[in-house]
């Protein structure tokens, strides 16, 4: 076969990869993401964003000029100008009171992919919590909420005696308190109506990177009212033109960020713990599909991309090693010699076999600890 139609056989591979991220993106899109608005919360003191200047109640409009509408997408942007080695994110806010400002962070001194955690939260953006109804939803066996007297449906209002204004703040209080003795102020539905009872009981334990937290045991469900639905939620529904075209600068963006967290690696610049391997990958793919069939089709996209890209680097044994030879083999006139193609094939089984031993190290980490 001509060099050209081996290039073309390989290369469907990687291709179809993207050409599938392309597809369920538009589906994605087609069918609605529900997304938060980026409003801000205010931010912990001293860090980037609380020096700029950002105020609790600021809606995030741009990052480098690029339009934000949704928390998602502010993520995705503020990694990609970060991983382009930008020292300085702009950030383009409207105030409360319907001003538009701009705000410069300094992240020169943050390595934000060695760091644990949610790298906005490092440099202070966080998203503003709308209020909302909390109940528990779902008692585990064997758990903290089992041996108490919870019932599913229960409201919870207070926890030691702090108002409850929404999941996120219940789920710090209770991560704050491992092994430790809580008071819960609950509301509850019976036949008899609706009462207010205390539950005392001692918050269970877990470790999470290496980081002892508190553990209820239970689903966590929020409800909002739909003045706050209105103002911070919104389903991210587009036209087909629309969600094809999002679909393919979906996927690109997803492919460049890959590769330069992967370059990043390379260098020192990003912690080896951000590679996952088989055990995390079914763990999200449990939990997204479990959320939502949406939240699913999303992590799809992902991994298709993440595969995509790993197969066009220049390893010989991937596709992108096939590919090196070829172009090689176009440049010289003649093919890559069989001995070389063998030692070729032995660095890159080393290679591949010790990032697959690395994935699987960092998931079995992470279950134990």
């Amino acid at each position: 076969q001509g060099v050209w139609k081996r290039i073309a056989i390989v290369a469907a591979g990687p291709l179809a990869n993207f050409l599938l991220a392309i597809l369920i993106s538009m589906i994605v899109f087609l069918i609605g993401i529900p997304a938060e608005r980026p409003y801000l919360a205010e931010p912990v003191k001293a860090t980037p964003a609380a020096i700029a200047g950002i105020q609790a109640g600021d809606k995030l409009l741009a990052i480098n000029d690029h339009a934000i509408k949704s928390w998602s997408q502010a993520r995705l942007t503020f990694l990609e100008n970060y991983l382009s080695d930008s020292q300085q994110v702009r950030l383009t806010v409207e105030t409360e009171q319907g001003q538009r400002e701009e705000k410069t962070l300094d992240v020169s001194e943050y390595s934000l992919l060695k760091e644990k955690g949610d790298y906005l939260a490092v440099v202070g953006l966080q998203a503003l919590r709308p209020p909302a109804t909390v109940r528990i939803s779902k008692i585990l066996p064997d758990s903290a909420a089992a041996q108490s007297q919870l019932q599913v449906g229960d409201r919870v209002l207070m926890f030691d005696a702090q108002p409850m204004r929404n999941a996120y703040e219940f789920i710090n209080a209770i991560r704050a308190k491992p092994n430790e003795s809580a008071t819960l102020t609950i509301q509850r539905e019976t036949d008899a109506g609706s009462q207010q009872l205390e539950q005392t009981l001692v918050i269970g334990a877990k470790q999470v990177n290496n980081v002892t937290v508190g553990s209820l045991g239970a689903g966590i469900s929020s409800s909002y009212s739909d003045e706050v639905r209105e103002k911070f939620l919104f389903l991210d529904q587009q036209a087909p033109w629309e969600a094809l075209m999002n679909g393919v600068q979906n996927t690109w963006q997803l492919s460049v960020l890959t590769l330069k967290a992967m370059g990043k690696m390379l260098i020192g610049e990003a912690s080896l713990e951000n590679i996952s391997g088989p055990i995390t990958i079914a763990d999200l793919a449990g939990k997204t599909l479990t959320a939502d069939i949406i939240y699913y089709l999303n992590f799809l996209a992902i991994i298709s991309v993440s595969l995509g890209v790993l197969n066009l680097l220049p390893i010989p044994m991937l596709d992108g090693g096939h590919l090196l030879y070829y172009s090689i083999e176009l440049l010289t006139g003649k093919p890559v010699s069989e001995d070389i193609q063998a030692l070729g094939f032995r660095i890159g089984l080393t290679l591949v076999a010790g990032m697959m031993l690395l994935a699987l190290y960092n998931d079995i980490t992470r279950l134990l600890y």
